[in-house]
């Protein structure tokens, strides 16, 4: 039973996450304005990277700023999660 309570406050976490509001600190915020510089500028140099001339694949050039983007929400999720309510 006690997997199942886990599953279920992990769950309602990420659902009072769609549309909820956090009281986060500054340094929380700070870290959330650093992760996404961080992310951007990785997006960036991948984009000059296949700027450069060399064959492409397009479809995968895309996917992989997709994921850039993925993993810039899930470490800003990792930084609100630990702040929604139980």
């Amino acid at each position: 039973m006690a997997q199942r309570t886990m599953i279920t406050d992990a769950l309602e976490k990420r659902v009072e996450m769609v549309n909820g509001y956090f009281d986060l600190s500054a340094e929380t915020l700070q870290a959330m304005k650093d992760v996404r510089a961080a992310s951007e500028a990785y997006a960036r140099a991948l984009h000059e990277i296949f700027k450069r001339g060399l064959p492409v694949d397009t479809g995968r050039a895309i996917a992989t700023i997709d994921h850039v983007q993925l993993c810039k929400n899930m470490a800003c999720d990792a930084l609100i999660l630990p702040n929604a309510s139980k």
